[in-house]
């Protein structure tokens, strides 16, 4: 509140020598507000707050052990006054009854100083033995401690420890699963113990993730791009030397493949390394990176038929052409499903954002095949393009596994 109290209008504040001659002072607003900013920084100058807290707390400790020492004799004395009022009132001048009522009331004055924590050796009974209340007490703890362990014989089950390893530290998806599993671990602390180390290329080593409290360890790898050999090859080293057991890629499109390719190296190794991959088998995550492959798999292996999207795969430039002519013919014939959407089967992160759809007007296919052949991205037998059904107009749902 204070803090938000110093922005005030400039019409407060004194703008000339009169008006401070007229006041004789800054305004009471202003007057306050200034107090307020010197106090707050005389406290955090002088007394930072962390030094505050452990200063209050050894404060508190020295009253806590003054109150249970005075306590302890604050109950001594009333104890010893209760000894005494009860002999008078046995009425006894050397009988044996004020003998018997004043060693009840110490005994009493005992029972009621030894169970205090601070009271230990500094007010004992007058009739009582020393050495016979601790052999009581020990017996007392032998046989409390015989009677607690009985029940626990049955042997507590050791927790489960995992290591597991994750590519992809940059992205904030991955981030966000080493949070989950962090969580996971300390809803379980009993029965799981968890290690979770995260690995990152040199370019992006400076990431948010290896900051993060839910972290065990950070390593750089080398990028795929580089060397997809020195990729698996660092990969492997780490999951060697946190001895991983579980081996989680949050891949980028660029590393799908190769993180398939560390199962195979994983599965030769299986019985010296124990490291699971959870990941899918190279075969599968070739099917799923090539959008083409993909469609003719759920036509033609899955039998879907018309509930697939037609794809077709375009290979230069003419191709593409050719395809917008047969589409232009289809559609005057009235004989168009849907229009067709040609986009990069490689990872395009610029141009998977156009979603330019044949057929069109000749004059508009050749300008858009020379916007990407001049963006570096043309169509080419080594990186083909693909055409396939645009769907619109309908629900879209995601996946997210």
């Amino acid at each position: 509140r204070t803090s938000v109290s110093l922005f005030c209008p400039l019409e407060l504040l004194p703008t000339t020598s009169k008006t401070m001659a007229n006041t004789g002072t800054l305004s009471s607003r202003t007057y306050h507000r200034f107090r307020a900013v010197l106090h707050l920084w005389i406290l955090q100058s002088f007394v930072p707050v962390t030094l505050t807290y452990v200063f209050l707390d050894w404060i508190g400790g020295l009253f806590a052990r003054t109150d249970g020492k005075v306590g302890l004799e604050c109950a001594a004395s009333k104890s010893s006054s209760a000894a005494e009022k009860a002999s008078k009132l046995s009425g006894g001048n050397g009988d044996g009854d004020d003998d018997d009522t004043a060693s009840i009331a110490s005994t009493n004055t005992t029972a009621s100083i030894s169970g205090s924590d601070d009271g230990e050796g500094e007010c004992q009974g007058d009739g009582e033995n020393p050495t016979k209340g601790k052999a009581d007490e020990q017996q007392i703890d032998s046989s409390t401690s015989s009677t607690s362990s009985a029940p626990s014989s049955t042997p507590t089950k050791s927790p489960t420890k995992y290591c597991i390893v994750l590519t992809g530290a940059k992205m904030s998806k991955h981030l966000h699963l080493v949070r989950c599993l962090r969580a996971h671990q300390l809803a379980n602390p009993a029965s799981i113990e968890m290690k979770i180390v995260v690995l990152e290329q040199d370019k992006f080593r400076y990431n948010a993730t290896r900051f993060s409290n839910c972290v065990d360890a950070f390593r750089t790898i080398t990028s795929p791009r580089v060397s997809p050999e020195a990729y698996i090859s660092d990969i492997l080293n780490v999951c060697r030397e946190f001895q991983a057991t579980h081996f989680l890629p949050v891949a980028a499109p660029a590393e799908a493949i190769c993180d398939a390719e560390i199962r195979k190296h994983f599965d030769t190794e299986q019985n010296s390394t124990g490291t699971k991959v959870l990941h899918m088998r190279p075969e599968l995550c070739l099917i799923l990176d090539d959008k083409h492959a993909f469609g003719k798999f759920l036509k033609d292996e899955l039998c879907l038929g018309k509930a697939t999207p037609n794809t077709m795969l375009v290979n230069s430039d003419d191709e593409a052409r050719r395809f917008n002519s047969d589409l232009l013919a289809t559609k005057q014939r009235g004989n168009l499903r849907r229009n067709m959407v040609i986009k990069n089967l490689s990872y395009d992160p610029v141009h998977r954002l156009d979603l330019f759809c044949l057929p069109a007007k000749p004059v508009d296919l050749d300008s858009y095949l020379a916007k990407i052949r001049a963006d570096g991205n043309p169509i080419s037998a080594e990186e083909p393009w693909q055409l396939q059904e645009f769907l619109s107009g309908g629900k879209e749902y995601a996946a997210s596994c």
